[in-house]
């Protein structure tokens, strides 16, 4: 099982090949200064913000994803997750279904402890297995092209 947690700023530069394994325009002076506008300290506390990662019981990144709760009208406060990654490692060592178990049960974690109604998970159109699941696991999936780029939140 993957270990989820809030990127430290110490692992911010491990985690630059995970990300630029999707992204692989992305620099890594890039990758540090968006890390660094998620360092969950923003002037709306009420608007809680950041980057999750996974680690494998050695220590090594394999997944993460970034997050945004907002406010959606009447519904009570959403747990927003984007730029969702996993290593190409991560899937076939640990198994597809338990790699993404792990995110889920991080995101809905997440979503708790921010007193979160609903998960809306952000992905690409091909993601096609992973829209499946999310979806079947009872978050929200909001597909879109976009979601293949760092997206600032």
């Amino acid at each position: 099982m993957l270990q989820i947690s809030r990127l430290r700023h110490d692992q911010v530069d491990a985690a630059f090949p995970l990300m630029q394994s999707a992204l692989p325009r992305l620099t890594l002076d890039e990758w540090r200064r968006y890390a660094a506008t998620l360092d969950g300290k923003v002037a709306d506390a009420s608007a809680p913000r950041g980057i999750m990662v996974a680690a494998a019981p050695n220590g090594i990144l394999r997944a993460a994803f970034t997050y945004a709760v907002e406010r959606r009208g009447k519904d009570g406060q959403t747990l927003i997750v984007l730029n969702l990654v996993a290593s190409h490692v991560a899937l076939p060592v640990l198994g597809q279904e338990l790699a993404i178990d792990s995110l889920a049960e991080g995101m809905r974690s997440l979503a708790q402890a921010h007193d979160c109604t609903s998960i809306i998970v952000m992905l690409p159109p091909e993601a096609a297995q992973e829209i499946d699941y999310f979806k079947s696991h009872g978050c929200e999936v909001a597909v879109s092209a976009a979601a293949g780029t760092l997206t600032p939140i």
